[in-house]
């Protein structure tokens, strides 16, 4: 995914702080800003090619991450602070996080874009995982089904296991 389709939702702690976070996100081809708490108790109209979330750690409370992603399930979450603090890094991951950037004053565009940019190729990675994960499932339960004789088609008739010796149990 190129920079020039990266559409981004930064949620903030308050409405002041955009402009610390425009020159860092100024690569995206599109960045909508909410508050947290508002964006948190309602939700916000998300464009459905949102690529990344970007919220801002208020009161260093990792909670939001996991409140993010009850809400949008399927988009990665990179946490923006103000100090590190190694604690609240690993809670932060805990709860969900794709990554985590501290001191925000002091992170540059382009660390932002290689975060995004990881966490987004590593969600679709773990999506595309997932969906061969379940094609691997259907097909091993279908070869249980004719192992088993089970099949929906009536006409196709039992099939029946090997014996032992190679030949077909309860052949002539």
């Amino acid at each position: 995914m190129t920079a020039d389709e990266f559409n981004l939702l930064v949620l903030l702690s308050s409405a002041d702080r955009v402009d610390l976070f425009k020159p860092k996100l100024a690569w995206a081809r599109s960045v909508q800003f909410a508050e947290s708490a508002c964006a948190l108790r309602k939700f916000v109209k998300v464009s459905p090619a949102i690529s990344g979330i970007v919220a801002e750690l208020v009161d260093d409370d990792t909670k939001i991450v996991s409140k993010i992603l009850t809400i949008y399930p399927l988009i990665p979450v990179v946490i923006a602070s103000s100090h590190f603090d190694e604690n609240l890094a690993i809670g932060a991951f805990e709860a969900g996080a794709s990554d985590f950037l501290a001191p925000l004053e002091t992170i540059s565009a382009d660390a932002f874009e290689r975060a995004l940019k990881s966490a987004n190729l590593r969600m679709r990675a773990e999506r595309r995982g997932a969906i061969m994960l379940e094609r691997l499932e259907l097909v091993a339960l279908r070869a249980r089904e004719l192992a088993c004789g089970i099949t929906g088609n009536k006409s196709a008739g039992a099939v029946r296991p090997f014996n032992g010796n190679g030949k077909i149990a309860g052949a002539l």
